[in-house]
Order: C-alpha cells, then sequence, then structure tokens
C-alpha cells in the first residue's frame, strides 16, 4: 500500500494462494488502513481519483495469479459448497420459519428464497 511507479496510490491484497488484486491511482486510503492491515469483502479501501500517470479519475484494477497478470473474466474463483442432505434439510426447515415470522408481521411476499440452496419454491 502506498505510492507505486506510474500507478500513483496503490493496494495489492492478497487473497488465497497465489492470488491478488491490485488497485492504483486512487486519490486516497481509507483512514488507518496501512500495509499488512486486514481487510474483507465490502471494505472501503481507497478512494478514486488520479495519481501516477492517469489521464483522469479512475479506478485501475489487475489481478495477479501466480504472480502473473491475468484476465479477470477468466479466472477460476471458488464457488461456495452446494448444501446437501441433512444441512439442506435444516436449511429449508429455516427458511420456512423465517417466511412465516415475516409472514405474521405482514409482509406479505416469500421474503426468502430456497433457490439458493438448489430448490426453488415460488409463492
Amino acid at each position: 500500500m502506498g505510492p507505486f511507479s506510474s500507478y500513483g496510490n496503490y493496494v495489492r491484497i492478497r487473497h488465497r494462494e497465489g492470488l491478488k488484486t491490485a488497485y492504483a491511482h486512487m486519490k486516497g486510503f481509507k483512514r488507518g488502513l496501512r500495509s499488512g492491515s486486514r481487510v474483507k469483502q465490502g471494505d472501503v479501501i481507497g478512494y478514486v481519483g488520479t495519481t501516477g500517470r492517469s489521464t483522469g479519475p479512475h479506478l485501475h484494477y489487475e489481478v495477479h495469479v501466480n504472480g502473473a497478470k491475468v484476465n479477470p473474466r477468466t479466472v477460476k474463483l471458488p464457488t461456495g459448497e452446494k448444501l446437501k442432505g441433512q444441512d439442506l434439510v435444516a436449511f429449508k426447515e429455516m427458511i420456512g420459519a423465517v417466511n412465516k415470522e415475516f409472514a405474521s408481521m405482514g409482509l406479505g411476499k416469500t421474503i426468502a428464497s430456497l433457490s439458493a440452496a438448489g430448490a426453488t419454491k415460488t409463492n
């Protein structure tokens, strides 16, 4: 994190093994953020700007796999686990209970969807 070559203000985040993302040309960083800080998805890390060799305000974004820049659209990312067996049954029961609670509050239609667990339900 900091000034880096023609990129201006630059942040590189190390993710899982071999995967890093980089953000450049930012006008500044989130207050209190330091090199080595832990961040999680959704955290603010900086602000769009035009530092370094930039022709106008924008955010430069890169993905690196094993040290090489790659097209972000081609990176295979983990998609999570599909629920099965008792875990799927428990999830469906929980969704049913949540939907009943919302209905008792007069919130009407089904709020939560079972399609996220591989099943579908329509109301």
